[in-house]
């Protein structure tokens, strides 16, 4: 009713992560799992708040696994960033490569992507092609 009342489009990814990121934070976990009902099951968004929710949850290989698949249907910088920080927080630095490659060939124009690949390249003492990327 809430997304109705207010005219959200429930194929806006944007509206969608906010208003489970707000039912979330207020612990509202059961508004949160109404928001998703409503969301196409085969969407990428869809795999993304249902891994938010079950991030909330504890439920970290669950969430992992719904954020890879949202990152697999579509190519996002939001569904990036999520595996980024969670490869991060596990300290997976073969993940953390491998995202930061695929990210920067899937959407060669994200500035995030670019930073990423020049710190990598940084990292592992390729300091020109780091430059070049900065």
């Amino acid at each position: 009713v809430f997304l109705k009342v207010l005219g959200i489009d429930t194929n806006d990814r944007t509206a969608l992560y906010y208003y489970v990121q707000i039912a979330l934070r207020s612990n509202q976990i059961a508004e949160a799992k109404k928001i998703i009902e409503q969301v196409d099951k085969n969407t990428a968004i869809y795999e993304f708040i249902s891994g938010l929710v079950k991030e909330h949850e504890a439920g970290h290989e669950q969430a992992l696994k719904h954020f890879r698949a949202a990152w697999a249907k579509d190519a996002f910088d939001l569904y990036a960033e999520k595996l980024y920080g969670l490869y991060t927080a596990q300290k997976d630095k073969t993940a953390i490569k491998n995202l930061v490659t695929e990210w920067a060939g899937r959407l060669p124009n994200s500035g995030q992507a670019i930073l990423l690949s020049a710190m990598l390249k940084q990292e592992e003492g390729l300091n020109d092609d780091a430059i070049k990327l900065y």
